[in-house]
């Protein structure tokens, strides 16, 4: 078993770029913001070494745009329709009457994209995240039988709206029936059915943050037969965790 990290990049690595921050939710979220992508093959045409490019990218993790010589029109029509949704909640009372009024959120969304318009194609999400919404219901059983214990009181939520910008995990930290003072941890299960099966993300802080959750993790995997490894990276805020952390309740995301 291996523990690795990936520490958050430096501000000096960014040099000539600014960062752009912000919070992703209901009160500014423009669902008018068109995204479009663009097959490979049609860039390939175009930028010979587009290999190259993109791996020295994602390695410095810098931004390194450059002119093509190439226009382009991209045309998008939008259609907003506006729908009314549910989270699914769940708890488990703590055993600890110490703790038992703190509370643990352990989230997996819901939702996927569903039905490509103008096309038969159905995107389901297996992966995206049935996967973790199983882990997360699994975990939820075994806290109800017994199989394990938490001193504190487990919140199990399936999040809706997270592909339409974590609005479902949002909408929670904002009307929460739960006290956010009393939120010690949010854990986001998300996409963990992919890949070869030999070890996990943690989307986190650094080993001074969550060095504990990584350690926890690898002893409960000796404990029970499994190798695997546990990458920890630097925070994203691609995942419902992200909701929680805006409202200064420390996140993980798991994949």
């Amino acid at each position: 078993m291996q523990t690795d990290y990936m520490a958050p990049f430096p501000e000096d690595q960014h040099s000539g770029t600014e960062l752009i921050q912000g919070t992703l939710g209901e009160a500014n979220y423009d669902s008018s913001f068109a995204a479009v992508t663009v097959v490979r093959d049609a860039v390939e045409a175009e930028v010979t070494d587009l290999q190259t490019w993109a791996t020295a990218i994602d390695t410095n993790v810098v931004p390194n745009s450059q002119a093509t010589g190439v226009d382009a029109t991209i045309g998008v029509t939008t259609i907003v329709e506006a729908i009314e949704t549910e989270n699914l909640l769940g708890s488990i009372a703590g055993t600890d009457p110490a703790h038992a009024d703190e509370v643990i959120v352990v989230g997996a969304h819901i939702d996927h994209l569903g039905p490509v318009p103008g096309t038969s194609d159905v995107r389901l999400g297996a992966d995206d995240n049935a996967s973790g919404s199983a882990v997360m219901m699994e975990l939820a059983r075994a806290l109800a039988h017994g199989y394990i214990e938490s001193a504190r009181t487990v919140v199990f939520a399936s999040w809706n709206a997270e592909e339409s910008g974590l609005l479902g995990s949002f909408y929670f930290v904002q009307h929460s029936t739960y006290p956010i003072s009393q939120t010690m941890m949010s854990f986001s299960v998300d996409m963990v059915g992919a890949g070869s099966g030999s070890g996990v993300n943690v989307y986190g802080g650094g080993p001074s943050d969550y060095g504990w959750l990584t350690t926890t993790m690898l002893g409960s995997a000796a404990a029970h037969g499994l190798d695997y490894s546990i990458t920890a990276r630097a925070p994203s805020g691609a995942s419902d965790h992200a909701a929680f952390e805006a409202v200064g309740v420390p996140g993980v995301m798991i994949d």
